[in-house]
């Protein structure tokens, strides 16, 4: 694998998978050694950038992020390299994330994120169930500016915004 420009990185705990700015996302089954070589490697030439895991599924947002829409696979269709579309929801996707209370796409140029319930409903086309921030990127306090990265610590879903906001929201689930 030739690691130059490094975007992405997930562990699922069976599989590691890394991206690169030269359009491949390569995939070792457990943590490799230097000498490993991958088990997969997915061709993406229009640039893959961040990457998250779950046990079932691989996620790939674009870098930049206008390339395409995030991108997923299931763990055990690796061998077709048959990638699947999230429609729809293509507005720079900066980041695609597996939580425990969803499955969640940032939209950086309609200042949002999106969340289903999982990332089949969001596949299929559902509307999402949760949309965090007004839509119009200021920095009032139900706003969002410029999404970029999504986190989950067990009880806040944090937003960190694009460069020019220097902010990191959090958000607290109810029921």
């Amino acid at each position: 694998a030739e690691l130059k420009d490094l975007r992405g990185v997930a562990y699922n705990g069976e599989y590691f998978a890394l991206s690169s700015e030269i359009g491949k996302v390569w995939i070792w089954k457990g943590i490799p050694t230097k000498d490993d070589e991958p088990l997969y490697v997915l061709d993406i030439p229009k640039g893959p950038g961040r990457l998250d895991a779950n046990k079932e599924w691989l996620v790939i947002a674009g870098y930049p992020a206008d390339r395409f829409s995030v991108k997923a696979i299931k763990f055990a269709d690796l061998e077709s390299g048959n990638l699947k579309n999230i429609p729809r929801h293509d507005s720079f996707p900066q980041s695609a994330v597996f939580t425990e209370i969803g499955f969640f796409i940032t939209q950086q140029g309609k200042h949002q994120v999106l969340g289903w319930k999982s990332i089949q409903d969001a596949l299929d086309g559902k509307s999402p169930r949760t949309i965090l921030g007004s839509g119009d990127g200021t920095k009032a306090s139900n706003s969002i500016k410029m999404a970029n990265t999504i986190g989950w610590d067990g009880t806040h879903l944090w937003i960190g915004e694009f460069k020019f906001s220097t902010r990191v929201l959090g958000f607290k689930p109810v029921k």
